[in-house]
């Protein structure tokens, strides 16, 4: 995926400045696909004790298309007006996906018909460290500089958060309890559809004739020869590849023995950047949003996004 700061820049070019919508709503709807993203990684973090095979496969079924318009539609219940909100929220959440759909990354992509067909989508037009992406990058800290001194510019219809009513908060629970639920029947269907090479992953011996993709696999030098960690925990020795510290390697290849991998091709990306530059996006929208409660709580009123 790209950075945070890549989306806020498209985000805010094409939703802002094309169609006037609120910045907190654009805000939302960029980040609403990487939410099971970053949430696996606290996860794994909290609980290592939890499969990692099964995690990625919830969290990518819960970053689909489907799941995010599930969320979309818990969080428009308590904005009004609700339809437009709603709209919003999942044009900012296909748009999400729609980029991070042309990128290059070895075994990813969006998920755009899941649960009813299990093939990412992926264009493969430029790697997440193309020249393009920086420029994007730069853009989304223009705008959020934008959206907290001219948060009025351009104007456009305020969004006001509004707290629904009984029938309207029982909906939201199911919308909650569908949006943390579906995921985990859709995890064996997952893995029967082979995503992330998980099928193949779990057979002992592994196939030599299947070609594996791996998107940064951690890669760490070790007795004269390079170890990668692949992300269901698994650890292997790469063959036909040489590194002198650890990084991580997106690679391609294929098993010749147990717990070898003979590696084809591989990209290194741009180190830590592009994770560096989606912790700064986050930081940002927490800003953002903080500034937007502060501003409500000073003036009295209910909150509204402009």
């Amino acid at each position: 995926m790209p950075n945070t700061l890549a989306h806020i820049g498209v985000h805010g070019l094409l939703m802002r400045f094309g169609c006037r919508w609120p910045w907190a709503l654009i805000y939302a709807g960029a980040i609403i696909p990487d939410i099971p993203w970053i949430a696996l990684r606290v996860l794994k973090r909290a609980l290592p004790q939890i499969d990692p095979s099964a995690l990625i496969l919830y969290s990518a079924a819960q970053s689909s298309l489907l799941s995010c318009m599930l969320l979309c539609a818990l969080l428009a219940l308590f904005l009004s007006p609700r339809i437009r909100s709603f709209v919003i929220l999942l044009s900012g959440a296909a748009l999400h996906l729609g980029i991070d759909a042309l990128q290059t990354k070895w075994s990813n992509g969006v998920l755009l018909t899941a649960p009813f067909d299990w093939t990412l989508c992926s264009l493969g037009l430029a790697w997440p460290e193309h020249w393009i992406f920086v420029v994007l990058t730069a853009l989304g800290l223009a705008m959020v500089v934008i959206s907290l001194v001219a948060r009025r510019w351009p104007q456009t219809e305020p969004t006001i958060v509004k707290w629904p009513g009984y029938l309207q908060l029982m909906l939201a629970a199911a919308l909650l309890a569908l949006y943390l639920l579906c995921p985990i029947p859709q995890v064996k269907p997952a893995f029967r559809a082979n995503l992330y090479h998980s099928t193949s992953l779990a057979q002992d011996p592994k196939p030599t004739d299947h070609f594996f993709t791996f998107d940064r696999a951690k890669v760490r030098p070790s007795e004269g020869e390079a170890h990668a960690t692949l992300y269901n925990g698994e650890s292997v020795v790469l063959d036909n590849l040489n590194v002198s510290n650890p990084q991580l390697i997106s690679l391609q290849g294929r098993f010749t023995s147990e717990g070898r991998f003979h590696v084809d091709a591989h990209h290194f990306p741009r180190g830590r950047t592009r994770d560096m530059s989606a912790i700064a996006g986050l930081l940002c929208l927490l800003v953002y949003f903080g500034k937007e409660l502060y501003t409500a709580k000073r003036l009295g009123g209910p909150i509204q996004f402009l």
